[in-house]
């Protein structure tokens, strides 16, 4: 950079409103004295002085096939460090501007994205079935979970996958990306034992809110005893899976296997039988009970 010219931290490259910086229409944003509609993106490159000088101080200039050989090298990493630099910036305002109760509020919801029809996308992500069956979709699609400020809508994270993954498994991949002293309201899609547990941390204060589900997919439990706010004794031979994985140092895996060895006479069976280790036993013994059937 010259010192007549100052320093470009980011390019915008969407259209619409700039509300969140202003008000404005974004191709009027300006960047170094002029607007980015008079800007084409040959025009920024030469802005950035990225050919080095001769020996006599001059510099040279970017042709346009290199910026798209050198746009092709460099694959989509560095727009997604422009993003998780922006991201940081402004959903981290956007939360604090707008907390409720002390808490800042995202929300949380997935989707499906239709790519271009090829090859390479299609062994990748893959395509989704038909409504009638058969022969699938036209299409390859991608699937993807977003974290959000609500009140704002800035996107704070976001997880992508082929469409075969499911939102659960995305959406577990972002529970680093929420902050303490927050609370993230999900679609009842989401109702998951599991993923409640990853996502309850006591320690920093993030919270979850979500509407019940009904039907065959309805969330159920026994309580056998109440000893406090959100603890309560796990029976487990009458638990479901779900419930289990619930419970800390237990998952898919282990879940199954205390199902397989039932019934235990005492809990302590866990480790008689190798069904867990002692090191997990050890997490879970005030946590659970064998009860005994009448």
């Amino acid at each position: 950079m010259t010192a007549e010219t100052p320093p470009i931290p980011g390019v915008l490259l969407a259209g619409g409103l700039a509300r969140r910086m202003g008000g404005g229409d974004k191709p009027m944003r300006q960047i170094g004295g002029r607007t980015i509609l008079d800007r084409a993106i040959a025009q920024v490159v030469q802005h950035l002085d990225l050919v080095l000088p001769t020996a006599r101080g001059a510099r040279g200039r970017v042709t346009n096939g290199a910026i798209v050989h050198a746009r092709d090298r460099l694959g989509p990493a560095p727009l997604a460090a422009l993003f998780r630099r922006t991201a940081g910036v402004w959903a981290g305002a956007a939360a604090e501007a707008t907390r409720w109760r002390r808490l800042a509020v995202f929300g949380l919801d997935g989707t499906t994205l239709r790519l271009a029809d090829t090859a390479e996308n299609a062994a990748t992500f893959g395509r989704p079935g038909t409504s009638r069956g058969g022969a699938a979709a036209g299409y390859p699609q991608l699937r993807c979970v977003v974290l959000s400020v609500l009140r704002h809508h800035v996107v704070a994270a976001a997880k992508f996958g082929p469409y075969r993954t499911s939102e659960l498994e995305l959406a577990a991949a972002l529970w680093s990306e929420l902050p303490g002293q927050s609370l993230v309201i999900l679609d009842r899609g989401f109702a998951a034992y599991a993923l409640f547990h990853r996502l309850g941390d006591r320690a920093h204060e993030r919270h979850w809110l979500v509407r019940a589900r009904g039907g065959p997919c309805a969330l159920h439990w026994t309580r056998v005893q109440r000893l406090g706010p959100g603890d309560e004794l796990v029976d487990l031979n009458s638990a479901t899976e779900e419930q289990l994985k619930a419970l800390p140092g237990i998952g898919d895996a282990y879940s199954k296997k205390i199902v397989a060895g039932r019934p235990y006479a005492n809990k302590t069976q866990l480790v008689s039988k190798k069904v867990v280790p002692q090191a997990t036993y050890d997490k879970i013994k005030d946590k659970v009970i064998a009860k005994q059937a009448k």
